[in-house]
């Protein structure tokens, strides 16, 4: 998708909201614990999302996303927020970014809106915040614990400039009422106007100037429930996200459902399908090919009539956990062997300690060591304890 293969890495990249850029910067490059964060609000497509991954690969950061409308409530947001910043196991920077908050629900839903306000100052982590509408309750409630950062449409002559030099490094051009009329229907909205320049250069025979942009949730629950595949291809096409989070969210919600063995097996058989596909289409560049992994993608949910769901964190994190879960159990199994207890005794009571006692010694076997004769102290001065007072509670 142009959308993510021209996605600016660098700040200076972006096109409009100059001054929204610079706060940003400012306050990512000199945050502390304990700082306000940072509310972007304005409308679709005009680069929040963008302007908060490029600052962090600019600083050095990693980003932990969360569409805070897909975990609505109290307990749901809780449990997502504190395992995004809890599961690194070094001190490695970080960022989380919430996305959607004017769709948290409020009190007399449950109370997401509010548990955010009352605890989105006490997260260690620099937090970036995004809203669509500026007078939706919620972002009343937050902006008044939160830097209001307001972003504009992005100016028509802007846009233009834009999308002919895309165009020019495709290898197209694009002239005339046809391009006026793409800008005039972008209204200020850089994603729609790099989407319709795409399918426009793709000869997208039946190519809309204006297509309204609909999130994941909405497209898989739309697709899944289209009374013709053309259309339920149509909402994937109108999702703006990266193939592999379409890929995953398909996967994320045929697995959660309750559809019967064989119905599911056909489905995910398409999915890996198209998976491969996706791996073709990046190693030959040929992205027009997009339109048949999208119809794939539709086709594994056809008439399948199942809700999104998501796991309850995100991708890059699920990843790491599941990644450092191998090396951790077994580094739980050596030890508590040593230390004659059990592993899983160990792991939760001693890991982190020995982690952080890891992290903050040095690099290899001196850590180890240090960690280890620590450790081995304070069983023995537990060991020596109990011995004293187990007598004493059988007399």
């Amino acid at each position: 998708m142009w959308t993510e293969r021209y996605r600016p890495r660098r700040l200076e990249e972006m096109v409009g909201n100059e001054r929204a850029r610079v706060l940003l910067f400012d306050w990512l490059l000199n945050w502390k614990r304990g700082m306000k964060p940072i509310l972007l609000v304005g409308p679709p497509g005009v680069g929040k999302t963008t302007m908060a991954y490029a600052a962090a690969m600019q600083l050095g950061y990693e980003v932990i996303e969360l569409n805070a409308s897909d975990f609505r409530t109290e307990k749901q947001l809780s449990k997502v927020i504190n395992a995004s910043y809890s599961s690194s196991l070094t001190e490695e920077k970080r960022i989380l970014f919430l996305d959607e908050v004017d769709g948290l629900y409020g009190k007399a839903d449950y109370g997401g809106a509010e548990y955010l306000t009352e605890t989105i100052e006490q997260i260690p982590l620099p937090v970036i915040m995004a809203a669509n509408d500026p007078d939706a309750e919620q972002v009343k409630k937050l902006s008044k614990h939160a830097k209001l950062v307001r972003m504009q449409r992005v100016p028509s002559r802007l846009i233009e400039m834009l999308i002919k030099n895309l165009l020019a490094r495709e290898g197209f051009s694009m002239e005339g009422d046809k391009l006026q009329s793409l800008v005039k229907a972008a209204d200020g909205d850089i994603r729609a106007a790099i989407n319709n320049a795409q399918l426009a250069a793709a000869g997208e025979d039946q190519f809309q100037v204006l297509r309204k942009t609909l999130s994941l949730k909405d497209a898989i629950s739309a697709a899944s429930s289209a009374e013709e595949l053309q259309k339920a291809a149509e909402y994937l096409r109108q999702v703006d996200a990266d193939p592999d989070q379409k890929l995953m969210a398909c996967y994320s919600s045929l697995v959660n459902s309750s559809l019967d063995r064989p119905s599911l097996r056909d489905s995910l058989k398409l999915l890996a399908e198209a998976s491969l596909l996706l791996k073709r289409i990046r190693s030959t560049q040929q992205w027009r090919q997009l339109r048949y992994f999208d119809r794939m993608l539709a086709t594994s949910l056809y008439m399948k009539r199942i809700a999104y769901a998501e796991e309850p964190l995100p991708w890059s994190v699920r990843q790491r956990v599941w990644n450092d879960s191998r090396f951790l159990k077994r580094f739980c199994s050596i030890v508590a062997s040593e230390l004659r207890t059990s592993a899983s005794e160990f792991a939760l009571n001693n890991l982190s300690a020995a982690l952080l006692i890891i992290s903050k010694s040095g690099n290899g076997i001196e850590s180890w060591c240090a960690a280890r004769n620590m450790l081995g102290a304070a069983f023995n001065a537990l060991d020596r304890e109990v011995k004293m007072v187990i007598p004493r509670i059988e007399r």
